[in-house]
C-alpha cells in the first residue's frame, strides 16, 4: 500500500496537534489503534476521526471552555489503558496546556523532584490505584508548602461513550481551537528512565517533535514494503519508546498500532498488564505483522519454540532499552526472526534506521544512523568512540550539555563494523567504565552480554572501580534463586554459573578476569532496582549492594 504523507505548512513542519486535526479531516475512517476485546470475534478499530473527538472530550473534561491560564502544566501520573492514557496526553495539548507524562514505578521522592522541575501543580492520576504513592507525594509535598491540585482520569467511556463504532453524524461539541504556537514553544515534557541514574525532567518543543518524526524509525516503517500493523501493547504509553510507538508512528508514519483491550472502566480497576504469554497472544489476536518490545522478553521467548515459530513471521521485532546478548541475537535471526535496535534516548529521539538492507540483514547488532543528523565520534583511544548529537536545522537535541558546541554527549560507546563504514555497534556507556586501581580499565558491557545469555540469570552488574579485582552481581531467575547467607547453596550456585563466568572471561583482557570466589549473588529480598524499561539500575544497584561488596 503506498504510503500517505502530511502535506507541511509553509514552515516544513507538522505539529503533532496539527497532525490530529489532518487526520480528521482527510482520513476519518482510517484506523490509528485497534484492539481485540475477550468475547468479541473482530478486531475493534479506533479511527482518527473517534480518536481525534476523544483528545477534543479530554479538553472539555480538563480546561472547560478553555478558561484559565494557557501553558499550564498537568502532571499524569495513572494505571490507565494506553488508549484513554494517550488520549489524555494528546487532549492536554489540545486544551493548550503542556502535558508531563510520569512513570507510577518512581519513588514518591523522585516523582516530587519531577513535578517541582516542571513547576507543575496539577496532578491528573487513578488515587485508587496507585494509592500508596500519591499519599506519599502529597505528603513530601506539603511539607514543602508546594501545591498541587488532585485529579481523577476521565472515564474511559465518556471519552470514548462509542468505543470503536463512533461515526460522523454522532453528538459531538468541537474544543475550542487558538493559534499556533511558536516552534520553540513546550509540547510536552518527558523524563529520562532513571537507568543511569535519577529520572530527570526533559523538555520536548513542537519542533524537536517534529524532528522525530521525520527520524528513520517513522519514515521506514511508513515507507515499508507492505502496510505495517504494529503492536505496541507492551509499552509504557508515558515512556519516550511509548510515545514515538504509539503517537509518531500513528500520526506521522500512518502504522495503525495495536493496543491491550481497554478494561479499567471503574476507578478501581486496573489495564491489563503484560506478560510475556500475553503479549504474543494479543499481537496475534490482532493480527499484528511487527512489534517493538524491550530485550528481555526476546530471552524468555527464545526457550519457547512456538513463541519463536510465532515472532519468525513477523516483519521485524524492534527492541529497545537494553542490549540483546549476541547468541539470543544469533539464535533468533537463525531462527529466522528479523530483530532489529531501536536506539534513542528522551535527550535526543531515535535517530537510527529500522529497517536494514538485504545485504545488510543479518548485522542485526549494527545500527545506521539518520542521514539528517550530525553526528560526531569522539575516540576514546582504546577502539571504542563516544557519540555526540550536534544541533542542526533537523535534528534539535532536547539537552545541550556540550561545552564548545551545540549539542548532547550521549556517554554511549560504539565501535564501527569492520568492514561498512556506516555501521556502528554499541557496546556500553562511558561512565559505566570501570578504572582499577592498577589504572587498567575494564568494559564491562561485554562480559555482562556473554553472562545474561545464561538460562540461570537474570541480571548482572559487573564491580571494580578503585580495586585491583573485577567481580560481578548477579541475579538469579526466580526458580533458581538461592539463601545468599547459606555458604553451601552459595558455593553451589558458583559453581552452576562456573562455564558460562569462564566464558565471558575470555572476551575481557586479563586483568578484568572474575574469579570464582568474587561471584556476589543479589538477595531476593533486595532485588535490583530497575527502570520502567526493564533495565537493571547499574548505579543504584552498586549502592544497594556497596556494603557488601567492600566485604567482599
Amino acid at each position: 500500500m503506498p504510503s500517505i504523507r502530511i502535506p507541511p505548512p509553509r514552515d516544513g513542519s507538522v505539529t503533532l496537534p496539527e497532525a490530529v486535526d489532518y487526520h480528521r479531516k482527510h482520513h476519518p475512517d482510517r484506523p490509528v489503534f485497534f484492539f481485540h476485546s475477550d468475547g468479541n470475534p473482530d478486531v475493534t478499530e479506533i479511527s482518527f476521526l473517534e480518536f481525534a473527538r476523544a483528545t477534543d472530550r479530554v479538553g472539555h473534561y480538563l480546561r472547560p471552555r478553555r478558561e484559565g491560564p494557557e501553558k499550564q502544566v498537568v502532571a499524569l501520573i495513572a494505571l490507565s489503558d494506553s488508549l484513554l492514557y494517550q488520549a489524555v496526553t494528546l487532549g492536554i495539548m489540545r486544551a493548550g496546556m503542556i502535558p508531563y507524562p510520569i512513570s507510577p514505578r518512581n519513588t514518591a521522592a523522585a516523582t516530587v523532584e519531577l513535578l517541582k522541575d516542571a513547576g507543575c501543580h496539577r496532578l491528573v492520576t487513578t488515587r485508587e490505584t496507585l494509592r500508596p504513592l500519591i499519599d506519599e507525594v502529597e505528603k513530601l509535598l506539603a511539607s514543602s508548602l508546594y501545591e498541587l491540585a488532585l485529579e481523577e482520569m476521565p472515564p474511559l467511556l465518556e471519552i470514548f461513550p462509542k468505543l470503536g463504532y463512533e461515526k460522523e453524524e454522532d453528538p459531538f461539541q468541537l474544543y475550542p481551537g487558538s493559534s499556533r504556537p511558536p516552534l520553540d514553544d513546550i509540547l510536552m515534557y518527558l523524563h529520562s528512565s532513571g537507568s543511569t541514574g535519577l529520572p530527570k525532567t526533559i523538555p520536548q518543543t513542537f519542533r524537536t517533535m517534529v524532528h522525530w518524526a521525520s527520524f528513520p524509525p517513522i519514515t521506514d516503517v511508513r515507507d515499508y514494503k507492505v502496510q505495517l500493523r504494529q503492536a505496541g501493547m507492551p509499552l509504557p504509553a508515558f515512556h519516550t519508546l511509548g510515545i514515538i510507538t504509539h503517537l509518531l508512528c500513528g500520526f506521522y508514519g500512518m502504522v495503525p498500532i495495536g493496543l491491550y483491550p481497554p478494561i479499567a472502566t471503574t476507578p478501581q480497576a486496573q489495564p491489563m498488564m503484560p506478560t510475556p504469554q500475553n503479549i504474543l497472544e494479543h499481537t496475534a489476536r490482532t493480527k499484528c505483522n511487527s512489534m517493538i518490545i524491550i530485550p528481555a522478553l526476546l530471552q524468555i521467548w527464545a526457550s519457547d519454540e512456538k513463541a519463536v515459530k510465532f515472532l519468525s513471521t513477523l516483519e521485524y521485532v524492534g527492541f529497545s532499552g537494553g542490549a540483546v546478548p549476541t547468541k539470543l541475537g544469533n539464535f533468533m535471526t537463525e531462527s529466522g526472526v528479523y530483530i532489529t535496535p531501536v536506539y534513542g534516548a528522551t535527550e535526543f529521539g531515535s535517530p537510527t534506521h529500522l529497517i536494514r538492507s538485504e545485504a545488510d540483514a543479518t548485522d542485526w547488532e549494527y545500527i545506521k544512523f539518520s542521514e539528517d543528523i550530525s553526528v560526531h565520534w569522539v575516540p576514546q583511544g582504546d577502539g571504542t568512540f563516544e557519540c555526540h548529537f550536534l544541533t542542526c536545522e533537523t535534528h534539535q537535541v532536547s539537552v545541550e550539555n556540550l561545552p564548545d558546541v551545540k549539542g548532547y554527549s550521549s556517554n554511549d560507546l560504539w565501535i564501527p563494523h569492520p568492514t561498512k563504514k556506516y555501521f556502528w555497534k554499541i557496546i556500553g556507556r562511558k561512565d559505566d567504565v570501570i578504572v582499577h586501581t592498577s589504572g587498567e580499565k575494564t568494559v564491562p558491557a561485554p562480559m555482562e552480554d556473554v553472562l545474561m545469555s545464561s538460562p540461570y540469570i537474570m541480571g548482572v552488574v559487573i564491580f571494580g572501580r578503585d580495586h585491583d579485582a573485577t567481580g560481578v552481581l548477579v541475579e538469579l531467575k526466580p526458580q533458581y534463586a538461592i539463601d545468599v547467607n547459606d555458604e553451601q547453596e552459595v558455593a553451589k550456585a558458583r559453581n552452576l554459573l562456573w562455564p558460562i563466568v569462564e566464558e565471558a572471561n575470555k572476551v575481557g583482557p586479563a586483568f578484568s578476569r572474575i574469579f570464582k570466589e568474587m561471584i556476589l549473588f543479589v538477595s531476593q529480598d533486595k532485588p535490583f532496582p530497575r527502570a520502567g524499561k526493564g533495565t537493571v539500575m547499574r548505579k543504584a544497584a552498586l549502592q544497594a549492594y556497596e556494603t557488601e561488596i567492600e566485604d567482599m
